[in-house]
């Protein structure tokens, strides 16, 4: 089932139970603090939340969060059986991805996002409750789950992004370009000449017309043609009255605007709760955005995504990046590719494969590190066997235990693509390199079983599969009491 706005998405969350609402939350941190608690208490079956009266704000003037949050709903918003395993519905995005062919956005006259116009004095993004998500967050974010879409200065190809975005004041919001991705290297073309950059930003949209805007896409991909090979047609999208750029028709709240060279406006941005789970970036002077228009839907919805301490975080259910990686090792010939996974909120990459050859699983590891779901921020890359359950981190770090010998089946690659959000950079560093030269190094980790003596590796202290099989037909009503019990066996 293909969404065609956030509400369809939320109606069939709330059919098959996937969605709890709460009334007359506020917006400084208690939106925020549920948002973290719910997801840590049942991490794989919690609902999202959807908060409504929220205190000092009209009755319909909606936050949702916890939207990707478990595997159910990731599923869900990719249009596939809620039930599918973890595992099967990561192997249908790879290989939808993998078989891209471009849809570009079908473009429309008019939208339900056009039910309400404020331009000039009259705009007031202060009228939207943009929660204060985290406890030491400065101010409010309206930019969690958003779609920052910008025109390449240069060229015609459009370019759209997550970023995040506090709250200033009526008419202005922050932004935070990081080196290296596109955003900021479109910010540096237009702000060589001396120009504000016109952008568009959206801040509630159906799920699988956002994904996209977390990816790394090749550069000069736009990634509106990629929804439309996803949802398979093309996005119904309006062109700003102001900028001209396109925007989702059915778009919850956007906003028309311009981004300022630093040296005509700046402001102290962040810090903010991120998904390493610290502060590690902020208050630095970063660009904003000069809000020109408002436009949103009757009752609009913030789609809220805000960073959480891992393991919960916005791809909890489905590490929907990992895809990345795991196609890059299929194109450069791998074999034996069992899947990759990205636990702890994607800070590891860990890889499953059958070991054919000496030598087969570095070059797996080293194939992955350099991979676009890897290359950015991740540190640790652990290759497996095929029988460690890679969706299971405590399986994983059995087999490093177990299976590697630090001596020899580490190695560290120095001078990787590193980023400010890294909390383990020391201060002298932040203040000596400067933001557009934050690297750091990965470690690759041998957790299989060591080819040279494979077949004589210890076996497993485990039942079989064929004895837990006929256990579990022998004693089914104990095991569907411990189900009913959400007990895991």
């Amino acid at each position: 089932m293909i969404f065609q706005d956030l509400r369809e998405f939320i109606d069939e969350c709330d059919r098959i139970g996937e969605l709890h609402r709460i009334d007359g939350a506020e917006t400084d941190l208690e939106i925020g603090a549920l948002t973290e608690m719910i997801a840590e208490e049942d991490l794989m079956g919690h609902p999202a939340l959807l908060f409504d009266q929220v205190n000092g704000y009209p009755k319909g003037y909606r936050v949702l969060s916890n939207i990707l949050t478990n595997v159910r709903r990731n599923a869900l918003a990719l249009g596939i059986d809620p039930d599918t395993p973890p595992m099967e519905a990561l192997r249908y995005w790879k290989n939808k991805v993998a078989a891209y062919q471009p849809i570009p956005p079908k473009v429309v006259k008019d939208g339900p996002v056009f039910e309400n116009v404020f331009r000039g004095d009259d705009v007031d993004i202060l009228k939207f409750p943009a929660p204060r998500w985290h406890e030491n967050d400065p101010g409010p974010f309206i930019g969690t789950g958003n779609m920052v879409i910008m025109k390449d200065p240069e060229g015609d190809w459009i370019n759209v992004a997550a970023q995040r975005n506090m709250v200033f004041d009526r008419d202005t919001i922050g932004i935070l370009p990081l080196p290296g991705k596109t955003p900021a290297i479109f910010l540096q073309k237009a702000h060589a000449r001396g120009e504000s950059l016109p952008v568009v930003i959206s801040f509630g949209q159906e799920p699988l017309t956002w994904i996209p805007a977390g990816f790394f896409f090749p550069y000069g991909t736009s990634e509106l043609d990629y929804i439309g090979h996803l949802r398979g047609e093309p996005l119904e999208v309006v062109h700003g009255p102001l900028t001209g750029l396109p925007f989702p028709s059915t778009a919850e709240i956007v906003i028309e605007g311009h981004i300022p060279p630093m040296e005509v406006e700046n402001r102290m941005e962040g810090p903010f709760g991120e998904f390493t789970g610290y502060y590690a970036s902020g208050p630095h002077p970063q660009p904003v955005v000069k809000i020109d228009a408002v436009y949103h839907r009757n009752d609009p919805i913030i789609f809220g995504v805000p960073p959480l301490k891992p393991p919960v975080g916005p791809y909890t259910g489905i590490p929907l990046l990992a895809a990345d990686t795991w196609d890059a090792l299929e194109k450069s010939g791998i074999p034996e590719v069992v899947g990759v996974w990205q636990p702890v909120s994607r800070l590891m990459t860990v890889v499953s494969i059958r070991q054919r050859f000496a030598g087969h699983a570095k070059s797996a590891a080293l194939v992955a590190a350099g991979a676009r779901g890897t290359a950015y921020f991740i540190k640790y890359v652990v290759v497996v066997d095929d029988d460690i359950d890679i969706t299971s981190l405590e399986d994983v770090m059995w087999a490093i235990v177990t299976r590697c010998n630090p001596e020899e089946s580490m190695d560290i690659i120095k001078e990787t693509w590193g980023s400010s959000l890294d909390p383990s950079l020391s201060p002298e560093v932040r203040l000596k390199l400067g933001p557009e030269m934050h690297l750091n190094s990965k470690v690759i980790i041998n957790a299989c079983k060591n080819y040279k003596w494979f077949k004589d590796y210890p076996v497993m202290n485990r039942v079989s599969d064929k004895v837990r099989q006929a256990m579990r037909e022998k004693h089914r009503e104990l095991f569907e009491d411990l189900g009913r019990n959400k007990v895991v066996v």
